[in-house]
């Protein structure tokens, strides 16, 4: 006789239908775990969702509380305290339910209630998602980051194994600066990479091309820290100890593109400390430092 899926025996809701929360919900409908519904405040979304998920239309997410056994909070950070508090004053939240949220930067404690018998945590997704894919059928390789009761843990551990993606466990302390790294890691990625973008159009690359021509150098940075790893990555003026070149960047930006010129120190100053540690001399790397100390910041 097969063994029953363990996540059978808990019936989901998902509260919210932004990005996340519908790729929640489709990765549970693909894998074949137990929907109840997707909410929206608004009622043709809702007919659609109801729709593309063979669950109830739901409006009201607090008419399918007292059947579900677990719960995913996925609306904006501002908004997952005011949800959780509504949940428990309808008095409809079963004691042993399992109440979770998306969220990077919030901890668990956001959804306790001291008296109530009430497992929280947060599982948060370690992917950015601007907008919903309907092809995206599971988390494959997407780390999913656990933080909360130690009762919640067997079964977060499942879901992750049923969604095919990787578990990894964080203390409440580290949150914050855990969703710090990612945010630097994607968001100011993507700053960066319009920046980058910006000085192409000032040097005269057509708009058309300011932005695609650098996706080769993009990706090819990308494989080689994958492949290489920290330091051995690096490349570029810095580690090289290419003063002349640097100082040269430093006239550039002061003369066309002024915008970029406390970005492009605050940043030199920080691949300095990788390029010494990959092997730039320390007599180099100071002689970088002196002239960026040099160069005023733009106010």
């Amino acid at each position: 006789m097969a063994k029953q899926n363990p996540l059978r025996l808990f019936p989901t809701l998902i509260i919210g239908s932004g990005p996340v929360g519908m790729t929640l919900a489709r990765c549970f409908r693909e894998q074949d775990l137990p929907l109840l519904g997707i909410t929206s405040r608004q009622g043709k979304k809702a007919r659609l969702l109801s729709s593309e998920y063979h669950t109830p239309v739901c409006t009201h997410y607090l008419e399918l509380v007292p059947e579900a056994k677990l719960i995913f909070i996925a609306v904006n950070d501002q908004s997952i305290e005011a949800v959780a508090e509504k949940l428990y004053a309808s008095g409809k939240l079963q004691p042993g339910t399992f109440l979770a949220h998306l969220s990077g930067a919030l901890s668990s404690r956001s959804l306790k209630k001291a008296e109530a018998k009430i497992h929280v945590f947060s599982l948060h997704p370690l992917q950015s998602f601007p907008a919903y894919d309907p092809k995206v059928k599971d988390l494959k390789g997407i780390p999913l980051i656990f933080e909360g009761d130690t009762h919640a843990l067997p079964l977060a551990k499942n879901l992750a194994k049923a969604l095919h993606g990787s578990f990894f466990e964080i203390r409440e302390k580290d949150k914050v600066l855990y969703h710090t790294a990612a945010s630097i890691a994607s968001n100011f990625f993507v700053t960066l990479i319009s920046l980058a973008s910006s000085l192409n159009k000032k040097a005269g690359v057509p708009e058309k091309k300011a932005l695609s021509i650098l996706f080769p150098i993009l990706h090819h940075t990308l494989a080689n820290v994958e492949k290489l790893g920290l330091p051995q990555a690096l490349t570029g003026p810095v580690p090289r100890g290419d003063l002349s070149t640097i100082k040269k960047h430093l006239d550039s930006l002061k003369k066309e593109a002024p915008y970029a010129l406390n970005a492009y120190r605050a940043l030199t100053l920080l691949t300095l400390q990788l390029a010494e540690d990959k092997g730039l001399p320390k007599d180099k790397a100071e002689a970088i430092r002196k002239v960026l100390r040099s160069t005023p910041w733009e106010k």
